[in-house]
């Protein structure tokens, strides 16, 4: 009995681990982007904010659903990709806020690095 309470006591500190402790490790590393798209391909919600940015910036058709970034071939309407390296049409002032600031997001207690970044994790 004393085997399982210990296995149990192992997994509870895995899960706190996973779930709480490692994203806000990964966040106080440097961060270098190496361009891949992987973000782009990710469902972005934009704040009416970021809309009307965009809008005012001559960008039309860009909105599917009630405030979702189009997609195109399963990737951002927005990125490029020149020889294997995306980027995106967007100039930097223009630009969603959700996606200036990836890989970092809000956490429960402070900034948190997002595991769906694969340099992220990989570089740091």
């Amino acid at each position: 009995m004393k085997l399982l309470a210990i296995i149990d006591i192992i997994l509870a500190i895995l899960f706190i681990y996973f779930i709480f402790i490692r994203g806000y490790i990964l966040a106080k590393r440097k961060f270098k982007c190496l361009r891949c798209g992987k973000c782009c391909g990710f469902i972005v919600n934009l704040p009416k904010e970021d809309i009307e940015k965009i809008k005012e910036a001559g960008y039309k058709d860009f909105i599917e659903g009630k405030n979702q970034l189009k997609k195109v071939n399963g990737y951002c309407i927005f990125m490029t990709l020149d020889k294997g390296i995306c980027s995106c049409k967007l100039e930097n002032s223009v630009k969603p806020q959700i996606c200036k600031n990836f890989p970092h997001k809000r956490g429960l207690f402070g900034r948190k690095a997002d595991y769906r970044c694969s340099s992220f994790c990989k570089f740091n």
